[in-house]
């Protein structure tokens, strides 16, 4: 029995080659695509977010117990480049007008009695009451713990104007 030789072209080799190539890519591409609409099904999922998020819940566990007991903080712990400060408006619930302003950039307002804005070293936290007649009066209540100025219960008062306190500075180890 004699064998033919057959020849075959390279043409054809990568023609089947390539058909071969296409049907797994479209295979994985569909595949790929089912999996991202299962993924986003279980994550509307109320069982399934629980999971996804539990790193998210730790951290807010550990957030709040900081909250509720300071005490119980490192004391080595690096303190941050930015702070927080929050301003209250003493003698009022609110005041839409009054603004808050960071560096001469209105933040927010006093809807509410009390507002927390992020500051750097260097910012100038100021309050704009030039749409009110009255005296009114702005406090420090609080702040994070690397705020060395403005202190806590530092005030100002505004009539008609625009008042600032003391440069921010932070500490920074």
């Amino acid at each position: 029995m004699k064998f033919k030789k057959m020849r075959v072209s390279w043409t054809e080799i990568f023609e089947r080659w390539s058909e071969t190539v296409e049907k797994y890519l479209i295979r994985t591409v569909v595949l790929g695509v089912l999996l991202l609409v299962v993924a986003q099904a279980l994550a509307l999922d109320e069982p399934a977010n629980f999971y996804m998020g539990f790193s998210q819940l730790l951290d807010r566990e550990a957030a709040e117990f900081n909250r509720q007991y300071p005490e119980a903080r490192s004391v080595n712990a690096p303190l941050s480049a930015f702070a927080t400060v929050s301003v209250r408006l003493n003698k009022f619930s609110a005041l839409e007008k009054a603004k808050l302003l960071v560096n001469g950039k209105e933040v927010t307002d006093f809807r509410h009695p009390q507002v927390t804005v992020k500051v750097n070293s260097g910012d100038v936290i100021s309050v704009d009451g030039s749409f009110y007649t009255h005296q009114l009066e702005f406090e420090i209540v609080g702040g994070t713990d690397n705020i060395a100025v403005p202190k806590i219960n530092a005030k100002i008062e505004v009539e008609g104007d625009s008042a600032s306190f003391a440069p921010v500075e932070v500490l920074q180890k």
